[in-house]
């Protein structure tokens, strides 16, 4: 018998109808992880206005590796900047780490999700379709989390001056 999802399973074993079978109850734990799943409150976040994250460390079947816990450095990637405005993730300690650096998330069992302003709020400013990327260094998310950034509301505008003028 091979299993693969990580869960409480009972196995009963008996012979057709007529002779009594025998149950055993266990747990089928995850194996090693291989992988990062990422996933985003919204995946048409509007530009400078957080996206809440959720990293999970998974094995090769999918499972949540509960082992995967603690402080791990993962580097977000993707996005792209639009002037000084550089995409963000909070690190677990609330500071805003731009994309390509490395931002220190709390994993709890395998799973790194928000806490108020903490651990994983995504900030993307320019308006684009790109993917997300997340890795630790060894473990990724693959080709990453398909994401579409609208523009946000105007703020201002400007009227650049035309110079001077000859009328009519």
């Amino acid at each position: 018998i091979t299993l693969y999802d990580a869960q409480t399973t009972t196995l009963t074993v008996k012979q057709g109808s007529s002779i009594a079978g025998t149950s055993t109850s266990f747990t089928v734990g995850p194996s090693g992880a291989v992988s990062l799943s990422l996933f985003a409150a919204t995946t048409t976040p509007t530009a400078g206005i957080g996206d809440n994250l959720t990293v999970t460390a998974q094995d090769t079947y999918g499972n949540t590796v509960t082992s995967y816990s603690g402080s791990e450095s993962l580097i977000f990637g993707g996005a792209h900047a639009i002037g000084s405005f550089t995409p963000t993730v909070s690190s677990a300690s609330g500071n805003a780490v731009g994309f390509g650096a490395s931002a220190a998330i709390t994993f709890t069992t395998g799973v790194a999700t928000v806490s108020g302003t903490s651990n994983g709020v995504m900030t993307l400013y320019k308006a684009e379709t790109v993917s997300i990327t997340v890795t630790d260094g060894t473990l990724t998310n693959g080709s990453g989390l398909s994401v579409t950034v609208t523009g946000a509301p105007a703020a201002t505008f400007t009227v650049p001056s035309p110079g001077t003028q000859t009328a009519g």
